[in-house]
């Protein structure tokens, strides 16, 4: 369960440099990448299917 501690630990106790990961690490981030680049570009649609853009047609 989440309490207020949790917010005041620094983020850097939570990422690491590819370097400090083990082999097994790497590989399982490499997976992640990988599935998340699988998502299309856009993922909000209208009532139409039309894809919902920001104001610079992202």
């Amino acid at each position: 369960q989440w309490n207020k501690g949790h917010y005041e630990i620094s983020s850097n106790e939570f990422t690491y440099k590819r370097g400090e990961l083990s082999v097994e690490e790497v590989e399982d981030y490499d997976r992640l990448v990988a599935f998340v680049e699988s998502f299309p570009g856009n993922l909000l649609e209208d009532s139409d299917g039309n894809p919902l853009l920001d104001s610079e047609g992202r």
